[in-house]
């Protein structure tokens, strides 16, 4: 049995996603959510297999509620403000110092409230990450972890779209076969 081969077209749009990826990357490298490049790559994967025809009605209810995720992600996470606050210290000095800003909107609360609900995990990560005998593969795994977590309401909210869309689109290609108008 001869190995699958890959078509040329499908390897050059490998090639030029992974361009494009990295091309970004600088753009959002203060961008304080991990999880947003996990979901990012996986809505381009959806894209890829929405283009080749495979299941489409899933596709297109995923990528579309996805797509919405990751922007109310984006716009309730923007670029952190930095605000100086100066306050006394009990010698009668004072003590400046930079603290980062952000909006109090709906959407920040939502994902503010998500990132509370599975901080006390860092509680774990954090001797593992900081300790100086770390394996680069245990470092990775580690991060690897930490975006899947920070991903999850995103994987969540665009597999609920995809069955939604599959499910809809199904019931009214049924209903298209038993309506004989």
């Amino acid at each position: 049995m001869k190995p699958p081969r890959l078509p040329i077209y499908v390897m050059l749009i490998f090639v030029a996603v992974v361009a494009l990826n990295l091309a970004v990357v600088p753009a959002f490298s203060g961008y304080p959510r991990l999880g947003a490049a996990v979901i990012g790559i996986a809505l381009q994967v959806a894209c890829f297999l929405l283009v080749c025809g495979q299941g489409p009605s899933f596709w297109i209810g995923f990528l579309a509620t996805g797509s919405l995720s990751m922007a109310s992600c984006f716009l309730a996470f923007p670029p952190r403000g930095v605000r100086l606050v100066t306050t006394a210290t009990p010698s009668g000095g004072t003590i400046t110092s930079g603290v980062h800003v952000y909006p109090g909107s709906m959407m920040w609360q939502v994902w503010a409230s998500y990132d509370r609900l599975w901080e006390p995990l860092g509680h774990y990560f954090a001797p593992y990450v900081q300790s100086a005998d770390l394996s680069p593969v245990t470092y990775f795994a580690l991060m690897a972890t930490y975006a899947l977590i920070q991903s999850l309401p995103h994987w969540l909210i665009a597999l609920a779209g995809g069955l939604a869309s599959h499910a809809a689109i199904r019931r009214f290609r049924r209903a298209d076969r038993v309506c004989p108008i």
